[in-house]
């Protein structure tokens, strides 16, 4: 209905929002409503701009998530909190650590908004950038293959967890 069609067009403001307007946009909130600009503004900043990705890449698993599979288990004598345990969260967790690993590399690589909002604070990338702007410094070098070890090391994880449910599932076929 109508609410439905709200939240949905909330949700994609940010995404067709160019960031430079979001940028403004934000930094005049929290202008307005005294938040001074710092690390915390970044971080309400980013979470802002990255949930209608997540959101998005979470329907798309939730839309398909077949009810029956808990309703099975409730049957069989799970209580609440051991099918979300035990049935919804194995499910949903390819698509949640999928969702973010997306997030987490818009939010890493969203430049503009930091720039808007992060005040006398100072992220990787803001520290990479004014470095640049001086010299070509050896710190650079290292704060970038920082950077890539860390992204690296966020994918290698979630690939981790997708492969170990893959793992769980065919191990539970296998039993039946």
């Amino acid at each position: 209905g109508s609410f439905r069609q709200s939240f949905e067009m909330l949700n994609f403001a940010p995404i067709g929002l160019p960031g430079l307007f979001l940028g403004i946009a934000l930094v005049t909130l929290f202008a307005q409503i005294g938040l001074p600009r710092s690390l915390v503004t970044v971080t309400i900043a980013h979470v802002l701009f990255t949930l209608p990705f997540f959101v998005e890449t979470m329907r798309s698993r939730i839309t398909y998530f077949d009810e029956s599979l808990e309703e099975a288990a409730r049957d069989l004598g799970a209580n609440q909190f051991q099918t979300f345990r035990l049935v919804t969260i194995p499910i949903l967790l390819p698509s949640i650590v999928g969702a973010a690993i997306l997030t987490f590399a818009l939010s890493f690589d969203e430049f503009i908004i930091t720039v808007f909002v992060s005040g006398n604070d100072t992220t990787l990338p803001l520290f990479i950038w004014s470095m640049l702007r001086r010299t070509v410094d050896p710190s650079i070098n290292a704060a970038s293959v920082l950077a890539l070890v860390l992204s690296i090391l966020v994918l290698a994880a979630g690939g981790a967890a997708m492969w170990m449910q893959r793992k769980r599932a065919v191990a539970a076929r296998i039993t039946e």
